[in-house]
């Protein structure tokens, strides 16, 4: 080092883990090994992940980049980003790389032989919002790793410079502190107003049992869509005094732990009686629609999709059946819209499956955040 100065090799060290010279390089063969160890088909520009609780695809034609180098530098990243990674995470990661790669800087050097400069982030963070900022969290990580690697366009003295970047983070608990509304958690009469419908739909069958009994684990449990994708029907156990059974227990799959598989460790919510039995009901007749299920090498979910998502071979044969996180808040949606429970403003609410947040207004927590009204 010079006068206190970090060398590349300094750089490398800390912001990669690789030494000098070191190249990482997995898409030089067309398959990447993800880090639960299941193929990923890098060959061309659609690039499928194994995540079962939605349908992920990285499309490189949305980007639309005409450096052909730098491309490749990019493509080296995402590849070994599945390879350490979560595909939700570098999902996100592709996802808000527009907003780097839009800039007028960004495209300059890419019809050019210069280095992607420093005016390309401060371009993208002067378009940004405040509030969205951080997305540029993700185009500064692309940019040292692909610099740390020695590919063209990135620039040493610019990823240093990164280092001084103020990025921030999202900001947390904004629908719970909107003053819109039609959006945030429920309040008082809205909760009340939903657990009175569904208690009515459990004596009619109006809706299907699998909705009803989503709609209550939501105010029950407060979890979101992926972990209710996750459940099985395993995870719901019965509590006995004697006898009798005096209320269930659910485990949870936890969420956003850094855990390779979905499934990995689980928190207990205590269940009424009449949620339970809901759920129980909905496992007999799962059980009693699908018999065959049985046999195979699926799982079985509590929410269960009408047709499998992969075949026999596929390595995510397990999660077949298991709805996609988009699917269960679709079912959600639908649910409420058919209860017919009006929002605080009167108009339909709308509801989507959320962690659970603080309402200062009624000092209790409350699990659905509504998405707008209709």
């Amino acid at each position: 080092a010079v006068d206190g100065l970090p060398t590349h090799a300094d750089y490398i060290a800390r912001h990669c883990g690789a030494p000098l010279g070191q190249s990482i390089d997995p898409t030089d063969s067309s398959i990447v090994i993800d880090r639960r160890g299941f193929p990923v088909d890098v060959s061309g520009d659609r690039w499928e992940l194994n995540e079962p609780t939605a349908k992920i695809v990285l499309d490189w034609s949305v980007l639309a980049l005409r450096n052909v180098e730098i491309e490749n530098a990019f493509k080296r990243y995402f590849g070994w980003l599945i390879t350490t990674q979560s595909p939700v995470s570098v999902r996100n990661a592709f996802h808000f790389l527009p907003c780097f790669t839009r800039t007028a800087a960004f495209r300059a050097a890419e019809d050019t032989s210069i280095a992607i400069p420093y005016l390309a982030f401060s371009e993208a963070r002067a378009a940004l919002k405040k509030a969205d900022r951080w997305k540029l969290h993700y185009a500064r990580q692309v940019y040292r790793w692909c610099e740390a690697q020695g590919y063209a366009h990135f620039d040493f003295e610019v990823s240093c410079q990164l280092d001084d970047l103020v990025i921030g983070g999202n900001t947390k608990g904004q629908a719970v502190r909107s003053k819109n509304p039609n959006k945030g958690p429920l309040d008082a009469q809205e909760v009340a107003s939903l657990t009175n419908a569904l208690r009515a739909a459990r004596l009619t069958n109006s809706i299907p049992l699998a909705e009803q009994a989503l709609v209550w684990l939501a105010l029950s449990t407060g979890s979101n869509a992926i972990q209710y994708a996750c459940l099985r029907e395993e995870d719901l156990k019965e509590e006995r005094l004697g006898n009798e059974v005096v209320a269930y227990i659910l485990r949870i799959p936890r969420h956003k732990k850094g855990h390779v598989d979905h499934r990995a460790e689980f928190k207990e919510r205590r269940l009424t009686r009449f949620v339970g039995e809901l759920l129980a009901d909905l496992i007999a007749q799962n059980r009693a629609h699908n018999p065959d299920v049985e046999k195979g090498p699926a799982a079985r979910p509590i929410l269960r999709s009408n047709s499998p998502s992969y075949g026999h071979n596929h390595p995510l044969v397990e999660w077949a059946w298991h709805l996609k996180s988009d699917d269960v808040n679709k079912m959600l949606q639908r649910a409420v819209k058919q209860l017919g429970v009006l929002s605080r403003t009167g108009e339909p609410l709308i509801l989507r499956s959320e962690e659970r947040c603080w309402t200062l207004a009624i000092q209790r927590w409350m699990p659905c955040l509504r998405v707008s009204a209709a």
